[in-house]
Parts: C-alpha cells; sequence; structure tokens
C-alpha cells in the first residue's frame, strides 16, 4: 500500500510537458521580401516587406538585418535574419491559431544588446493581444541583457486572453537584436499520460484488496 502511493506521488510529482509547434508564424522572420539588410525601416515599410509582422512603433525605425550584410551584433540565432529595435519600436507577430483562455504556453526568444549606438541593456517587453492592438503585457526581460552574444529566455504561462498575435516592445536608449520569437502549447507526453493511467489503476486495485482483508 505504502509503495503503491509512492509510485503514484512520484508520477504526478515527475510528469514532463512537452512544448507543441511553434504558433508564431514568422518569429525568425526568415519570410521577408528584402534582398539585403534594410535599417531604419518606416512602419510601412516593414510591414510590406516582413509577412506575418507588423510594424507599430512611434516613430517606426526597424531594423531588418541579413547575416551576409550585416555587422553588428551576433549572426542571426535561427536562420539568416534578425530585426532591431530601439526607440520605443514596437511589433506583433501574427499566431496560427488563437490562445486559449486558462491554458498553458511557453514563450522563448533570443536577444542581444548591442551597444555600438546605444548603451543601454533592455528591457524589451512581450505581450498578447490581436489586430486592434496589445491587450497586455505579461513579460519583461529586465534591464540587463547580454551585449557580448545572444541571451536564451524563456518562461511559461497562463493566457488571459485569446490572443492572436505577440507584440515586442523595445525601449528607448537601447538597440535591441532579437530573434527566433516561439510560442507553443505546453501539454504533457503521452507516454507519461499512460504510465499515469497505469498507476492510477495499479493504487485503486492495492486499496481494494486491503479493504477486503
Amino acid at each position: 500500500m505504502k509503495f503503491s502511493r509512492l509510485l503514484l506521488f512520484t508520477i504526478v510529482a515527475a510528469l514532463p510537458g512537452i512544448a507543441s509547434a511553434n504558433l508564431v508564424f514568422n518569429g525568425s522572420f526568415e519570410n521577408n521580401t528584402a534582398t539585403t539588410t534594410m535599417y531604419n525601416l518606416t512602419n510601412a515599410q516593414a510591414n510590406a516587406t516582413i509577412n506575418d509582422v507588423r510594424s507599430i512603433g512611434i516613430p517606426g525605425s526597424l531594423d531588418l538585418m541579413q547575416d551576409s550584410s550585416n555587422n553588428y551584433g551576433s549572426p542571426a540565432a535561427h536562420g539568416q535574419w534578425k530585426v532591431g529595435m530601439t526607440d520605443n519600436d514596437r511589433i506583433s507577430l501574427l499566431m496560427s491559431e488563437t490562445l486559449v483562455v486558462g491554458h498553458l504556453y511557453n514563450l522563448t526568444f533570443f536577444a542581444q544588446a548591442v551597444r555600438d549606438f546605444n548603451a543601454g541593456t533592455g528591457p524589451i517587453y512581450i505581450g498578447l493581444g490581436d489586430i486592434n492592438g496589445l491587450n497586455y503585457e505579461f513579460y519583461s526581460t529586465g534591464n540587463n541583457i547580454n551585449s557580448t552574444g545572444w541571451q536564451s529566455f524563456s518562461v511559461e504561462f497562463v493566457a488571459l486572453y485569446a490572443a492572436t498575435r505577440v507584440y515586442v516592445r523595445s525601449t528607448g536608449g537601447t538597440w535591441s537584436h532579437i530573434d527566433d520569437i516561439n510560442v507553443s502549447n505546453v501539454v504533457p507526453e503521452p507516454g507519461t499520460l499512460a504510465i499515469f493511467g497505469l498507476a492510477g489503476a495499479a493504487y485503486r486495485v492495492c486499496r481494494s484488496r486491503r479493504s477486503r482483508r
């Protein structure tokens, strides 16, 4: 009896989750029509160039950088392209499905504070919303983003809004390079769910045998 309880508790405590496919359509900015690095894009230029990404900053000065034609910061964390944001630049990235309120998700992305022109090192803010605008922000990198190479950020969050877009905001005084933005469902592994079911059945059998004694 004690063993079966211990087995069940151990499986519950160790039940792992896996992240599903990325819900962000163009989180690595590879899907674009540019042929070379483009600095200081207006909102209109950025929106016409980067698919499934909307630039909504004021005044709007987004950088779309390709490894072969950009000398600033580290090469792209994924693929050949990354974006640079500063002076309150804002972008929103379309997701492939609407987030379910109350469900658990995982956010990951890479950032670097490049200090060739700006001395700041953050923060970057992440939020959720839809085509009509930002609903709420739920994550901040803090003020000490790595300036010598990419820094990986990861956080699990519960959706509080049926969002269709991820919002990213930079702050003045920091040239933030960003890449590989990923939002995914967090779900238990099917194999561990099956093991959990078997352990629960074994526990009930043990209780039944004890009650007949």
